[in-house]
């Protein structure tokens, strides 16, 4: 192991175990958000050119927070108009590609 990852687990090693549980349940539940979002876990192997990855980027190394902040409020104005549009009735309908293929309609 490298001298940076030593001195990283002998940091690690010197937490009560209180703090070590926490951490071990937040990475836990990192872990999961990146499979729902599929992202793999390894950031070697995120794609560089997607917007999920420079958004992930962002958010770790805390950059562009402005423009970020700006589309979480996107979201939920989106999620607002969402409901509101649920609750007359109106339904997302996604249908398969192969079936539409010819359609002029």
């Amino acid at each position: 192991m490298s001298a940076h990852a030593v001195a990283v687990r002998n940091d690690l090693a010197a937490l009560d175990t209180t703090v070590t549980h926490q951490l071990t349940e937040l990475l836990s539940t990192a872990r999961t958000a990146l499979h729902h979002l599929g992202v793999p876990t390894a950031p070697g192997q995120w794609d560089r050119d997607h917007w999920l990855t420079r958004a992930l980027s962002d958010r770790l190394s805390r950059s562009n927070l402005l423009l970020w902040r700006r589309v979480s409020a996107a979201a939920d104005q989106l999620a607002a108009v969402t409901a509101d549009l649920e609750r007359l009735g109106l339904r997302r309908v996604i249908v398969p590609d192969d079936l539409t293929e010819g359609c002029t309609t």
